[in-house]
């Protein structure tokens, strides 16, 4: 059928026919006035222009829309009304406007926004983004566990924020309030305002670690340093040695955060006069100016128990002192004197309290006392290295997980007696843990699962696989899958008196 248009108010339709014997054409025209055929378009047209209609209600109605983004149609891509719907959509859904996709393939929104005009985008990213903030903010403080995991996730997402190079300098420090000190966003800002040394100044103070992401010139200048150490002393780490090894900047540093002291110069560190009159002027500016050094000292450690570190040979060696330290941060017993670390009561003490410090007694001590590795073990610790062939230490730290026989020796590990007594102190299956020798014995696999059947828990397929070997793990467990055999038979003896199945 071929259709040509021979006047504006005719359309000819002709049918070609052919016949094997006589090739002829069979020409039919048939006539219709045009109004016809722009009534049928006009009909149409109204019926998708109503499917697109359908098809855009369905899709704000959606309760989810991450994918359903796909699905917009191309009429309203450039529709404001439309947009604003779409954005409130995405921010109810905790998709903003970034383009990265967290579960892997393309993001929505990267198939979204190349259609949107510019200004929209702006446009859309101001309201959405300050709506998101208000909600996010509402959660700040929620005791909830899952809101505020899905706070913070909601607060990356905003970091990797796709659209940030086209906002202005309102909106980018409203992003770095509602980012706070975590930073990430000023790098993704534009380059006008990255080179706006105002803007920059206000940026650090609001997240100082953004000063690592201006450029050079800025990071070197003692303003903006000054400006982004005063909301946080950490960054002096990063910063270039000669600010590490200004007076000025390390009584800065000192006034914000005492820890943060370990980054200043080696030369600044070990000037005990320096530290000493430094922490005097401070304790003048706080009205203490009556106290003597000791008590200036005593003072600062009550402060920040890491200050130990800057003080003396003389406070360090001092009982009160370390004690009022440690008791401020344990990890301040790093720096007290050989002498008082050597100080068993004292060490018993600080570990039965604060089991990490173990690690900072005295090599003799952490040699030679079992005692003390156990307190440390049952305060959480790991296995100490100095005691990981000791079976005393080693069955007491499998009591509290069986992960410790990770750190134990495969010299102990291969010992199948010690292994038996092993699984006798845990409920928990540890044939993952021991030597191939005794795994691959089935007189030992088969003695574990009879001692504790929670062992059947490692068992390999392959292992199942042997008819044989099944047979008689399933004569070992049965319903004592869940107990040892001596805690089953005592629930056998409560709970039926003794009967017997």
């Amino acid at each position: 059928m071929m259709i040509t248009i021979t006047d504006k108010s005719l359309v000819h339709f002709t049918f070609h026919d052919n016949d094997d014997e006589h090739s002829s054409t069979t020409t039919k025209t048939t006539t219709t006035t045009l109004v016809r055929l722009l009534f049928l378009s006009n009909k149409l047209r109204e019926k998708f222009s109503s499917q697109q209609e359908g098809k855009l209600k369905w899709l704000i109605r959606r309760e989810t829309i991450v994918h359903d983004l796909y699905y917009l149609p191309i009429e309203y891509a450039n529709d404001e009304e439309t947009i604003q719907k779409v954005f409130s959509k995405l921010v109810n859904n905790g998709y903003l406007i970034t383009t990265t996709c967290s579960f892997g393939g393309v993001s929505p929104l990267e198939y979204l926004l190349p259609r949107i005009h510019p200004d929209l985008i702006r446009l859309g990213i101001r309201e959405q983004l300050q709506c998101h903030i208000k909600n996010c903010q509402k959660e700040t403080n929620s005791i909830n566990s899952y809101a505020n995991s899905k706070y913070q996730d909601i607060k990356k997402r905003v970091q990797d924020c796709g659209g940030l190079a086209n906002i202005g300098e309102d909106l980018a420090i409203e992003y770095m309030q509602f980012i706070g000190k975590d930073g990430g966003v000023l790098r993704r800002l534009s380059k006008s305002l990255i080179n706006d040394r105002s803007f920059v100044l206000k940026a650090v103070e609001i997240c100082p670690v953004d000063i690592f992401a201006a450029p050079d010139h800025f990071q070197n200048d003692r303003e903006i340093v000054i400006t982004a150490l005063r909301n946080d002393a950490w960054i002096l780490e990063n910063l270039e040695h000669a600010f590490q090894d200004d007076e000025d900047i390390f009584e800065l540093v000192a006034r914000t955060d005492l820890a943060a002291l370990m980054f200043a110069s080696e030369r600044l560190r070990n000037d005990t006069s320096f530290i000493m009159k430094m922490f005097r002027k401070i304790a003048q500016d706080s009205s203490m100016d009556h106290m003597s050094e000791r008590e200036i000292a005593m003072h600062m450690v009550k402060m920040n128990g890491l200050s130990l570190q800057f003080l003396n040979e003389e406070y360090r060696d001092d009982f009160e002192i370390v004690t009022c330290a440690l008791n401020n941060h344990c990890h301040s017993l790093a720096y007290a004197s050989e002498r008082i670390r050597s100080d068993r009561d004292f060490m018993k003490k600080a570990i039965e309290k604060y089991s990490v410090v173990y690690s900072y007694a005295s090599d003799d001590l952490r040699n030679n006392d079992v005692e003390l590795a156990l307190i440390s073990i049952r305060g959480g610790n790991w296995i100490p290295v100095e005691h990981e062939m000791n079976r005393q230490v080693v069955k007491e730290a499998v009591k509290k997980s069986a992960l410790q026989l990770t750190r134990v020796p495969d010299e102990l590990k291969s010992c199948a007696p010690f292994m038996f007594e092993i699984i006798n102190e845990t409920t928990e299956p540890i044939l993952k843990y021991i030597t191939n020798e005794l795994r691959f014995s089935q007189d030992f696999v088969l003695e574990a699962i009879r001692i504790s059947s929670n062992n059947v828990l490692d068992l390999r397929n392959a292992e199942m696989d042997n008819k044989e070997f099944a047979k008689k793990v399933a004569q070992l467990t049965g319903y004592t899958c869940t107990y040892r055999n001596d805690l089953y038979e005592a629930r056998m003896e409560y709970m039926f008196h003794g009967a017997k199945c």
